[in-house]
């Protein structure tokens, strides 16, 4: 399969390098936009999140130009510590970038609670940016493979859309591997376009993004202190998005990357072997169908009877039943991969040993009928294997 290669769209730069957090590999993420960017964002609800998280909420309302993801640490829940070291980075990179601390964003994810080595990666970072550009865009190990922590694969998407002098490319990149249980957005996640958009209209779209795309995923049904999904936009295209039918393309555009953002998450969950989807059909309300498939995506019994490829239809009601959703249990139906296993309050007779031959393979779907109402959600989940707990058993070590 051909490999997603990162297309930067016009006027930005995107770099990784390394600054001394990790031994060897990238672990700096850098974006420089030729124009100050309009930027939109959502970020984690965590009560301890990163310090972080406020400032770029704060910086978000104006146009910005640089954001740099430092991969290896989380730089949160280290007190004054944290502003002192976000001082000290945004003062270098914009010496060196010729633009004012106010304009750029930083980003960190990796082990909470450990203080930021600041003075080491600011003095690395003015040995980095004082090269020619040419060198260290021949240095760089691209921007997607810097910011990852425990992800195994880069997280790439990119698309161009309105064709012809004025087109627009739409390109994302995310990081994310274990803590994934989204109450905003994702792990990490860049979306960057070189269309003209709105500052207000921008907002609102990636808000829409957050609640449809990346809130309907989980590995672990745990939220990160760092969360953070972010859209840049600086316009060097030419091409504004204004007309109805320009802000449909674009929608679906910003949608689409998101969306293969998301599921690659999920795919690449610490350990996971299997990737699943749940639907919830015919539900009541759009609440009470999120309720349903959120209880069965974050379920440590469901992800573990998945990762033995074992059919326990059992636990999957169980969960539904735990939702705090309200329906008629007689009136449910159970699907594992498009076959009929339970309904009536009973299991069908002579579907277990064919779903079970199916779920040998990597993808499970879960599709569970209320039958009391019009509504449908899903969700993106992946199972729990003894992989899981290994990586997370001595993940500070």
């Amino acid at each position: 399969m051909k490999k997603t290669v990162f297309l930067s769209p016009a006027g930005f730069t995107c770099l990784g390098v390394n600054t001394g957090l990790r031994l060897s590999r990238p672990d700096t993420g850098i974006i420089i936009s030729e124009k100050p960017m309009t930027a939109a964002g959502v970020f984690s609800q965590n009560l301890f999140r990163s310090l972080s998280l406020d400032r770029s909420i704060s910086l978000i309302k104006k146009p910005v130009r640089v954001q740099i993801v430092f991969s290896g640490n989380a730089n949160a829940c280290t007190g004054q510590k944290a502003v002192s070291a976000m001082n000290i980075i945004s003062r270098t990179a914009g010496t060196l970038l010729n633009c004012r601390p106010e304009e750029i964003l930083l980003s960190f994810t990796g082990v909470i609670g450990r203080t930021f080595p600041a003075d080491a990666i600011s003095a690395n970072l003015q040995k980095i940016l004082s090269s020619p550009p040419e060198q260290i865009k021949k240095q760089s190990a691209g921007f997607p493979r810097a910011i990852m922590t425990t992800d195994l694969s880069e997280k790439i998407s990119c698309c161009r859309i309105f064709r012809g002098k004025h087109s627009v490319v739409v390109s994302g990149c995310a990081k994310g591997s274990g803590m994934i249980y989204p109450n905003m957005a994702t792990m990490l996640a860049y979306i960057l376009t070189d269309a003209a958009v709105e500052k207000k209209y921008l907002d609102s779209l990636v808000k829409d993004i957050a609640v449809s795309v990346f809130n309907r995923i989980s590995v672990d049904g745990d939220t990160s202190t760092n969360d953070s999904f972010l859209v840049f936009a600086n316009g060097c295209s030419g091409r504004p998005v204004a007309s109805y039918s320009e802000k449909k393309v674009f929608e679906k555009a910003l949608h689409d990357t998101a969306l293969q953002l998301a599921r690659a998450i999920v795919a690449d969950g610490e350990g996971a072997t299997k990737f699943i989807t749940i639907c919830a059909e015919k539900v009541s309300s759009v609440k009470d169908a999120e309720k349903i498939v959120r209880a069965i995506a974050n379920s440590s019994l469901v992800k573990t009877t998945i990762f033995g490829a074992d059919p326990n239809w059992g636990r999957i009601i169980c969960a539904a039943g735990n939702s705090g959703a309200i329906f008629n249990p007689a009136k449910v139906s159970l699907f594992l991969n498009n076959r009929l296993v339970f309904k009536n309050l009973s299991s069908v007779p002579g579907a277990l040993p064919r779903v079970k031959k199916s779920f040998s393979g990597k993808n499970i779907e879960i599709r569970i009928t209320i039958n009391n109402g019009r509504e449908n959600a899903h969700f993106f989940t992946c199972d729990f294997s003894y992989e899981y707990i290994k990586i997370n058993a001595d993940y500070t070590t």
